[in-house]
């Protein structure tokens, strides 16, 4: 059984686990701000790069169509650059009213902001008073930490018209999403093994702090209350009918520890308690009284009974103490046993039962005395 300084050892252990936990929440928290940042930084930068290229290539391409706005290669060259960087791109006139798109669902001729579309969320920065106002560039939609649109806007050069772009997911913000998603799985994965080893310390103190409750720290073996607990139990559930009870006493225990001293007394008291666990089964059930006192019941007969006291005494007899240096102490035990009267309080019979081993005691120790008046 762990002593309080292990118990010690395992808070000190979940403090570790909750400390850790903490700096990696703490570090999950501060990445993805970070990943923020630098897709904000870097969407923007490639958006409007992209927004300039295009613009480039749109006015070289007017000067070499005969239909304007309404040749089929300028939705091409929109078609391309939208798929290419992953972008929505349409050229309205000062009314908003689209003339190409490379979103095929956006009617020409129609209001940009006629319905719910992919350029609703830009319409509160794009239109004032009906016309299209002029901007440089804005965050039109923040849908979640890692998944932004921006929104940028060029002049269709020799025209009244006006080119919006949107841009939905970067490349860019695409990668560290991935790579976010790697990090919020570890990061949960290491919540649910610290939570389980947590969880297991914490079932593993409350069974030792029973344990505590009810187990002598020195012997082992039940101590008095949870001894009297156990007894209850057993009498509530008729099973004491024809069962023994004896209370233990080890022979010159206070020779033991004024001559070897309290340690090897300690361990003398500890070799009994084993012996008689070794004994037990799940007819019997013992404790340690106090001092070099134990007390126990069997509920299997008074036969069965005597026949175990007495093994347990040659047991105890046969067997040598061995001590740290090398050397070896022999012990002998005194029983006192009696039939246990279910109309006796457990005080009454325990009463008896030592007086049955202060008859053993008086018969030269070392002896099962067993009561028979019951």
């Amino acid at each position: 059984m762990k002593s309080r300084f292990g118990m010690k050892g395992d808070f000190e252990l979940i403090l570790v686990y909750v400390v850790v936990f903490a700096i990696f929440a703490s570090f999950a928290a501060a990445s993805v701000i970070a990943m923020n940042h630098v897709i904000h930084y870097y969407t923007e930068r490639e958006t409007n790069v992209i927004a300039t290229d295009l613009q480039i290539d749109l006015d070289a391409k007017m000067e070499t169509v005969d239909d304007g706005l309404a040749d089929p290669e300028i939705r091409h060259l929109l078609e391309i650059y939208a798929n290419l960087h992953d972008l929505d791109i349409v050229i309205t006139d000062r009314q908003g009213l689209v003339q190409v798109s490379s979103v095929r669902d956006l009617i020409t001729g129609e209001p940009l902001f006629a319905g719910e579309n992919l350029f609703s969320p830009a319409e509160p920065y794009l239109m004032r008073e009906g016309t299209l106002h002029f901007i440089d560039g804005a965050w039109v939609s923040e849908r979640s930490l890692l998944n932004v649109i921006y929104c940028t806007t060029r002049p269709v050069i020799g025209t009244d018209s006006r080119m919006v772009i949107l841009a939905r997911n970067s490349k860019l913000m695409s990668q560290l999403g991935r790579y976010a998603n790697v990090f919020f799985v570890c990061l949960c994965a290491l919540f649910i093994i610290s939570l389980f080893l947590m969880t297991r310390i914490l079932f593993g103190y409350r069974r030792r702090i029973i344990e505590l409750a009810t187990v002598d720290e020195l012997t082992g073996i039940s101590n008095r209350k949870s001894f009297l607990l156990r007894y209850g139990e057993q009498s509530r559930r008729g099973r004491l009918e024809g069962a023994m009870l004896f209370m233990l006493d080890v022979d010159k225990f206070k020779y033991v520890n004024d001559t070897y001293g309290h340690s090897v007394g300690d361990q003398a008291l500890a070799f009994v308690s084993q012996r008689i666990q070794s004994l037990m089964n799940q007819n019997c059930i013992a404790g340690r009284w106090g001092g070099d006192e134990f007390i126990g019941i069997y509920t299997n007969g008074r036969i069965s009974a005597v026949e175990k006291l007495n093994m347990l005494l040659k047991e105890i007899r046969e067997t040598p103490v061995c001590l740290e240096n090398g050397d070896e102490i022999h012990m002998t035990v005194s029983i006192g046993a009696v039939c246990i009267d279910t109309n006796l309080s457990l005080d009454k019979n325990i009463e008896r039962a030592d007086a049955a081993l202060y008859q053993s005691k008086k018969n030269g120790r070392n002896c099962l005395t067993v009561d028979e008046s019951a």
